[in-house]
C-alpha cells in the first residue's frame, strides 16, 4: 500500500525535496516521506467510526489534503485544541 501511495505522489507536482505525510488507517500508521523514501513511521489513531467524507459523520476523511497552516507550534505536548485555541 505505501509503495503505491508513494508512486502516486508523482501526480501532485510536488517539489522534489518536499516532505509528505501518508496515513494508512488499516494499520494505524503515519509515514513521513521525502524524495520517495520513508524517513520515519509513527503510530496514529484514526476515528473509531471509520473512514469517510460525510460532513459531521466523525469519520476520518480520506483523500489528498494539503497542510495550510500550523497551529500550536509552542504548545506543550498533548495540548488539546478547540477552534484553534488551546483548551
Amino acid at each position: 500500500m505505501i509503495a503505491e501511495s508513494i508512486r502516486k505522489l508523482e501526480n501532485f507536482g510536488l517539489k522534489a525535496d518536499a516532505y509528505v505525510i501518508i496515513i494508512n488507517p488499516e494499520v494505524q500508521e503515519l509515514y513521513l516521506i521525502k524524495n520517495g523514501a520513508v524517513l520515519k513511521t509513527y503510530p496514529v489513531s484514526t476515528s473509531r467510526v471509520g473512514i469517510g467524507t460525510v460532513s459531521n459523520s466523525h469519520r476520518t476523511p480520506w483523500g489528498t489534503h494539503r497542510i495550510k497552516e500550523k497551529i500550536g507550534g509552542n504548545a506543550k505536548p498533548l495540548t488539546a485544541f478547540k477552534g484553534r485555541e488551546p483548551i
